[in-house]
């Protein structure tokens, strides 16, 4: 019995650990989502309330600092 419980403890501590982790590895990050413009040739951000209909072409990045890279031996 007492192993019983040991397992339940160590799963439901496993789920919620991994949860935190999926929180701060994805969820927390600085997404943006594009849509693409056919006046612009490009994509465009899309305002937080904008619907995003079927057939739609969008991507979502991810703003990175360029400063925290290596810089380039080759320069």
């Amino acid at each position: 019995m007492l192993t019983f419980v040991a397992i339940c403890v160590s799963f439901f501590a496993g789920i919620a650990v991994g949860s935190h982790v999926k929180t701060l590895s994805f969820e927390g990050q600085d997404w943006h989502i594009f849509r693409w413009d056919k006046s612009v040739l490009g994509y465009r951000p899309v305002m937080e309330d904008a619907l995003i209909k079927p057939g739609d072409k969008v991507i979502m990045g991810l703003h990175l600092d360029s400063n925290s890279f290596l810089e380039d031996k080759n320069e």
